[in-house]
């Protein structure tokens, strides 16, 4: 006696985002209907749907594709309907893993309708595989088309992200456009401040919160929920947050995208990628700071070393900026307690930390009083800064010729072979033209007319690299002469301060060298070279 076996299904259906919604056939509502009619005719029960609306096929984390599996697994069903084996998944090795050894295992029978496929009845699942990776590679050939249209729209400039970055909003006009959010813009503006004003991440996060600015998240749409944001947490900062607006160029009007790429189309597992490798592109909206002070903060940060040993002290305002000129390494410095002295700064001297570490055979000291070393800059500062306001047109002119006096002289020799060039260069252009009329008139043959075609390209060819070399030779010493006056405009502003913090030396200071005390004369001397920003050594 013949018994036919009872089955009671589960009618799974998905859509993925990436399908998009391209026509009936491919919403779940078609599918449920599909599936349904498959069943009735079928004799089969149907025990519940399943759908995973907008969930990926290249993998199996789906909420419901699991609720099915726990269904199976506590015996309530007993049979597995998709509309075509892409439903079930894009990923040929899981699918196949499921439908070739898990479903078998578990007695379920395993129908994918329009693919024909149908575990109970042999020889119709031989072709599954191959179907499977027509499916994964369908997957993985749009999974390349979507990351290149959203690398292409990057490298236009386009927002794509899904929030705004904290101080900015979508452009109710345009959503791939950020505007400032006037609401937090201070917040960015004194992170910026503050930093300027010398003080590291950690110092600034406690700032935050003693003034209690509220944190990022805290002003996210239903922030209590999604934070469990609490009157009193909502205003802890980390010294990673205020990194992270530091370090981020959105908020000078440039976009870096592209910093966390997923593995592959299978695994969403996010890389950490070298800067060199992010996609950059300038001017794509309005900054809150300008980029003058968004780099000049980079580079404090990248220069600023934890220094601090326990029971240390002073306020290292020099931090970043020291070094020595042998080893290139910073000098950092060191606290002697045993001396008797009233000021604490008294009690300091910077010496080379490459000799701390190693000794005579890595370095020698170039040792500092850290008094000495303050008087020192803020004389040169003051000196430089009452020049600046003295005699601005000299300072710029005697900078300059220290600079590089000899390029300086070039320039204008420079001026007048260009300006020569391109009178040579339109000469050249007038015998093309008279060249081209004879050809046309037939007054010269033409054999003649190649050979002197290809001498006069020849000769033009020479002209015009030799503008392009006159033209850069220009701009760079016109560059120097620029930064000299930025220079000089930065530094009148300190002409008349009586004490040095952070924030000065770090908008005038590039880098300072410390060299050995030696005897000239049977006298000790001991040489500190100051480099100033835009323009470097002056003697």
């Amino acid at each position: 006696m013949n018994r036919t076996k009872k089955y009671m299904a589960a009618l799974y259906c998905r859509l993925s985002r990436d399908d998009g919604n391209t026509g009936e056939s491919m919403s779940i509502w078609s599918q449920k209907a599909m599936l349904k009619q498959y069943a009735e005719q079928n004799n089969i029960a149907i025990y519940d749907y399943y759908i995973d609306d907008g969930y990926s096929g290249t993998n199996f984390e789906r909420p419901s594709f699991k609720k099915m599996i726990t269904d199976i697994e506590n015996g309530r069903i007993n049979c597995v309907i998709t509309k075509d084996l892409s439903r079930l998944g894009r990923n040929y090795l899981q699918s196949g893993a499921y439908i070739e050894m898990y479903f078998p295992q578990k007695n379920v029978r395993y129908i994918a309708i329009t693919d024909g496929i149908d575990t109970s009845k042999s020889g119709e699942t031989d072709i599954m595989p191959f179907k499977n990776i027509l499916n994964e590679m369908y997957a993985k050939d749009t999974s390349k088309k979507v990351k290149s249209a959203i690398q292409s729209r990057m490298k236009e400039g386009t927002y794509i992200g899904s929030n705004a970055p904290f101080g900015f909003k979508k452009d109710p006009t345009d959503k791939h456009k950020l505007i400032i959010d006037e609401e937090v813009r201070y917040i960015i503006e004194l992170i910026y401040k503050l930093c300027l004003e010398g003080k590291g991440t950690q110092l600034i996060s406690q700032e935050m919160m003693e003034r209690k600015i509220p944190r990022p998240s805290a002003f996210v749409e239903n922030a209590d929920k999604l934070y469990k944001l609490t009157e009193k947490n909502k205003y802890v900062w980390t010294h990673r947050m205020v990194l992270s607006i530091l370090r981020d160029p959105v908020y000078c009007g440039n976009m870096a995208r592209n910093k966390r790429p997923t593995l592959s189309f299978k695994n969403s597992k996010r890389l950490y990628v070298p800067k060199a490798d992010y996609i950059f592109v300038k001017d794509t909206h309005e900054g809150i700071i300008s980029e003058e002070v968004w780099k000049q903060v980079q580079d404090m940060i990248d220069k600023r070393k934890n220094t601090n040993k326990s029971g240390m002290r002073y306020d290292n305002i020099f931090q970043g900026l020291v070094r020595c000129p042998k080893c290139n390494y910073a000098l950092t410095p060191k606290m002697d307690a045993r001396l008797k002295k009233n000021e604490i700064v008294d009690f300091v001297h910077f010496s080379c930390s490459m000799y701390k570490k190693h000794g005579t055979k890595a370095c020698s000291s170039h040792r500092i009083e850290a008094r000495d070393l303050y008087n020192i800059v803020l004389e040169d500062i003051q000196y430089h800064g009452q020049m600046a306001l003295s005699s601005k047109e000299d300072l710029v002119e005697k900078i300059a010729e220290r600079i590089d006096k000899d390029k300086f002289k070039e320039r204008k020799n420079a001026i007048q072979k260009l300006k020569d060039s391109k009178d040579k260069l339109s000469e050249l252009d007038k015998s093309f033209e008279k060249l081209y009329e004879d050809r046309l008139s037939e007054s010269i043959t033409e054999r003649n007319f190649n050979m002197m075609n290809a001498k006069l390209s020849k000769k033009q060819d020479e002209i015009l690299d030799e503008i392009h070399s006159l033209e850069e030779q220009i701009k760079m010493v016109t560059q120097k002469q620029e930064n000299c006056e930025k220079f000089i405009e930065n530094l009148s502003k300190y002409a008349k301060i009586k004490e040095l913090n952070r924030y000065i030396l770090n908008q005038v200071i590039d880098k300072i060298y410390v060299y050995d005390q030696e005897e000239v004369d049977g006298e000790l001397k001991q040489e500190v070279e100051i480099h100033y920003k835009f323009i470097g050594k002056i003697n």
